[in-house]
């Protein structure tokens, strides 16, 4: 899919309207056709705009979902208390908490923890921190960082073919690698392609856009990735069988329009 087809996502951690009244709320809910319908049909009566809607069930066969709803109360009428009562007594609703901003217009999330990427502890990283510790590293060791960096790129790439693999029996090598990049894309990391996978050379080139180790690192004059590097590494290498190693050989970060690496025995 091109870059012009994607949208961005604001998975809603954090709501800020500054000079809107904002209520927020933990629903617990029948896992069937309907619920979430009638919930919302409560707030359209009552003229509160959805900021912030984000309702999932643990997995299929859950009876009951869990909802973040964050409301803009601004221009309603009713009384935040009258609105949980009312949101309560649906038939449909299991349990419900109500929660007001402590800084207004500024209303983060209480109600759930941990957050879950299927059924994997997921942890939600701000780029800028991320990209200015990956920088430190490189600054302060210099080539023993970028090695470091590698490294612990391989640990994760190994770790993520051993949580992953089991859960898509049948599927060949370069499925899961597939399935993994679109995950990635998921998580806001990179849009990624398979170019080429021959496990028998052992050889693949995987291509990506706006990885964001390269994209939002600013200009450099040799190729950004050591953490997603050794990453493919990692991952390559488990799901080949062989011993292989990532090579980075364009990079958006010295100019080129992808970074693409090359996967070739070590």
């Amino acid at each position: 899919m091109m870059s012009s087809e994607l949208s961005p996502l604001n998975i809603a951690r954090v709501v800020m309207a500054f000079g809107r009244r904002l209520i927020g709320f933990k629903i617990d809910m029948i896992n069937k056709p309907g619920s979430l319908a009638s919930v919302l049909a409560v707030t359209a009566k009552h003229n509160l705009n959805v900021l912030c809607s984000v309702v999932a069930a643990l997995s299929p066969s859950d009876e009951q979902a869990s909802m973040f709803l964050v409301l803009d109360a601004t221009e309603a009428a009713v009384e935040p208390k009258i609105l949980f009562e009312e949101l309560k007594g649906l038939p449909d609703v299991l349990d419900i908490k109500m929660a007001e901003p402590e800084i207004d217009g500024l209303l983060i999330d209480p109600f759930h923890f941990p957050i879950l990427v299927g059924g994997w502890r997921g942890m939600i990283y701000i780029s800028g921190p991320v990209i200015s510790m990956i920088e430190r590293i490189k600054k302060e060791w210099g080539s023993a960082g970028e090695t470091i960096l590698f490294y612990e790129g391989v640990a994760a790439g190994e770790a993520l073919e051993r949580d992953w693999k089991p859960l898509l029996p049948g599927f060949t090598g370069e499925e899961i690698a597939a399935s993994l990049l679109r995950i990635f894309k998921s998580l806001g990391w990179l849009r990624g392609e398979i170019v080429k996978w021959d496990e028998e050379a052992p050889e693949a080139i995987i291509r990506t856009y706006d990885l964001f180790e390269c994209s939002l690192a600013g200009p450099k004059d040799k190729p950004n990735s050591h953490l997603f590097r050794g990453l493919l590494t990692g991952l390559v290498s488990k799901l080949m069988g062989k011993e292989v190693i990532a090579i980075e050989t364009s990079c958006v970060a010295k100019g080129d329009p992808y970074c693409e690496f090359l996967i070739k025995r070590r």
